[in-house]
């Protein structure tokens, strides 16, 4: 019986052996096609995220275009208001007051008006962080951290996003707070419902 049974015992091990390794293999492969899927998956978001980013940089290059347009507007409404306020007051006020005096007075008002409607410098640091999504996008495509190359970069590429989200959305809300024009305050609408959908996006990537 002993004899007999050993070629079985042989078989089993041999089969053994043969269903390891298959079973390796398997594995193997199915991590391969995992993570091929979550590069593929990755990239997608992040063209998504890029279109996103890029639709952000049409909205900021409209309102750096009609600014000096919007700044003149301003001034002249000012004026008008001042020339309408003084004649309110005093019906011949202009025979009291030199146009040295007005224009000087008009140029104050508008300058300080301008000083607390302008937008330049949250534009300039709004366009630096659209930038940034751009790098950041463009080293962690596959969703897991990994940059350019197969080097892991260090913390995690959701984390840094979600933290630009946040000072992204810091710089539309300061624009909204000094719009002194329909036209910014719906940019700054259009801007935040742009980084809602980023801050969304970035909790799908690792």
């Amino acid at each position: 019986d002993l004899f007999s049974t050993q070629p079985e015992r042989n078989n089993l091990e041999l089969e053994a052996e043969t269903w390891t390794e298959m079973c390796r293999q398997a594995c193997e492969q199915a991590l391969e096609q995992l993570q091929a899927a979550r590069q593929r998956e990755g990239q997608r978001l992040a063209d998504t995220m890029l279109a996103t980013g890029q639709d952000m940089a049409t909205i900021l290059d409209q309102v750096e275009q009609n600014l000096p347009a919007l700044m003149q507007a301003w001034q002249e409404r000012i004026t008008t208001r001042l020339r309408e306020t003084l004649e309110a007051v005093s019906p011949d006020g202009f025979s009291q007051i030199s146009g040295e005096e007005l224009s000087a007075r008009i140029a104050q008002e508008a300058s300080l008006f301008s000083m607390r409607s302008d937008i330049a410098e949250e534009l300039s640091r709004l366009r630096s962080h659209v930038q940034e999504l751009h790098h950041l996008l463009s080293g962690s495509t596959s969703g897991t951290g990994a940059a350019p190359g197969g080097k892991k970069q260090k913390g995690s590429a959701g984390k840094r996003l979600d933290f630009l989200c946040q000072e992204m959305n810091r710089e539309a809300n300061t624009i909204g707070s000094k719009a002194a024009s329909l036209d910014i305050t719906h940019a700054a609408i259009d801007l935040k419902l742009l980084i809602e959908q980023l801050r969304e996006q970035a909790q799908n990537i690792e």
